[in-house]
């Protein structure tokens, strides 16, 4: 796929960008496959959304394979400049 502006984080690897289109499906919420963090209300979510927010907020990524497609969320791996993001999340492998 090509390169997307993110333009809001949600959690530790949920994000919206720009808008993409899949399949017959379109949107803009993206969740990162590779890693798992605590979701919203979660106990100490916000500290991977505080990491992700530094390391994508208004830049481009770029999304790759697709897992899957649920609830109007592309589950899919995300590239930043070419290296996948769970590569920066270690601690939630």
């Amino acid at each position: 796929m090509a390169l997307f502006k993110v333009i809001k984080v949600f959690d530790g690897n949920t994000f919206q960008v720009d808008g993409w289109t899949w399949r017959e499906h379109s949107g803009s919420l993206v969740r990162a496959t590779g890693y798992y963090t605590p979701r919203l209300n979660e106990q100490y979510y916000f500290l991977p959304k505080q990491k992700l927010e530094k390391l994508i907020l208004h830049q481009r990524v770029e999304l790759g394979n697709v897992h899957s497609y649920n609830n109007g969320i592309l589950s899919c791996e995300v590239f930043i400049n070419g290296i996948p993001l769970w590569q920066y999340f270690p601690e939630y492998k």
